[in-house]
């Protein structure tokens, strides 16, 4: 009986170690989970052939753009990927973003 009252503060520590330690478990895939949600796999976008759905699949770029590269891509081809930032709205931060997914062949 002596030791009852510390055998009861012992358990009542472990539970409450052990709820909190899963409970921080828990955040930690929340987090993983909030972070894996913002990643997007995009196929290469060939800028001289793409649709407009598929131009808009690029970063930054809107249905207004994509249609501003087909209309110029209609007067002059795309010979290099660099040449997107001839498009009236598309910068060097839009090709950035994009660079590596763009396609000319």
């Amino acid at each position: 009986m002596k030791y009852l009252k510390y055998i009861v503060a012992i358990f009542s520590f472990v539970i409450v170690f052990i709820n909190v330690y899963d409970n921080s478990k828990r955040d930690d895939k929340i987090e993983v989970l909030a972070r894996t949600e913002n990643i997007r796999i995009v196929k290469n976008v060939n800028i001289n052939t793409g649709s407009i759905e598929e131009l808009d699949r690029l970063e930054g770029v809107s249905e207004k753009l994509a249609s501003r590269i087909i209309e110029y891509r209609d007067i002059n081809k795309f010979e290099k990927p660099e040449d997107l930032m001839n498009v009236k709205g598309i910068g060097p931060k839009v090709f950035e973003k994009n660079k590596n997914i763009i396609a000319v062949k």
